[in-house]
């Protein structure tokens, strides 16, 4: 495990060592496949003492902490970095209109269990069956010997819509299913 561990990190990170005049630091040039940018003058990114950097053809721009998507601010290490990329996560470059740029974090969602996504749906359908029809069939009841016809009439005049109503609800539960069944 911990040589698996050391090979994606190779592969993810291509590292220098650069000695300024109060000490070395650890320059990491992060994988230019995890880095999208809509801005096609940009090389690639690294990442050196806490801080992010843009290499463009022709100039180096260091990112500012405001420039930062908060969620890489809780990076303060190469380790997290690498933590944070191991999980399948990216980086995304943005330029502004004003010609500055901005670096936004891409974090990808866990999930994808076929079962929970099937069972999730299924349970929002019928859950909304239930509430929707239960409810007509109550309202019926106050009909006193007109029930039948107003639960039958209420009933055939409603479907259309609960069924719009519970595929809906249906498809929000297939996805939280499928969110929360899915791999870690």
């Amino acid at each position: 495990m911990k040589k698996m561990k050391q090979l994606l990190l190779l592969l993810l990170f291509s590292c220098g060592l650069y000695a300024s005049e109060d000490k070395p630091s650890l320059v990491v040039q992060i994988n230019p496949v995890l880095v999208s940018s809509n801005d096609p003058e940009v090389c690639s990114v690294m990442y050196t003492n806490q801080r992010f950097i843009l290499v463009k053809e022709h100039e180096v721009i260091a990112l500012q902490q405001s420039d930062v998507d908060e969620q890489l601010h809780k990076i303060h290490t190469c380790k997290d970095l690498a933590e944070y990329l191991s999980h399948g996560n990216a980086l995304k470059i943005i330029k502004n209109e004003q010609g500055t740029y901005r670096l936004e974090a891409l974090i990808k969602l866990k999930g994808g269990g076929a079962g929970g996504a099937t069972a999730g749906f299924l349970v929002g359908k019928f859950l909304t069956y239930g509430i929707c029809h239960g409810g007509l069939q109550v309202v019926s009841w106050f009909a006193g010997p007109a029930a039948p016809a107003v639960g039958t009439a209420a009933h055939l005049t409603a479907h259309p819509f609960i069924e719009l109503a519970s595929n809906k609800v249906g498809i929000g539960f297939g996805i939280l299913g499928g969110i929360l069944t899915g791999p870690a």
